[in-house]
């Protein structure tokens, strides 16, 4: 895929998710994991995104939900996605 982005080739589809919580308890974030990875091998995708969420309280006002903090997108893809073939 890297050659690919590198040579723009046209066509290519990215699927876009963000990491549990860090609020959530290690058994809720395998929970998480697992049903994410298998809608994710459903996928017909060339890659995934595993989004880093930041607070940014501060550039708006107003928000209508608090910012909970997620765990590190690379720790969750490599640790909790690992068997993702993607």
């Amino acid at each position: 895929m890297r050659d690919a982005i590198q040579a723009r080739e046209p066509g290519i589809v990215t699927y876009g998710i963000t990491p549990p919580k860090q609020s959530y308890s290690e058994k809720k974030r395998r929970c998480v994991a697992e049903r994410q990875a298998a809608r994710i091998r459903e996928l017909p995708i060339d890659g995934l995104v595993v989004y880093d969420l930041q607070d940014q309280s501060e550039r708006t006002e107003g928000r209508p939900f608090p910012f909970l903090e997620t765990i590190d997108p690379g720790a969750y893809a490599y640790a909790y996605l690992a068997d993702v073939p993607r």
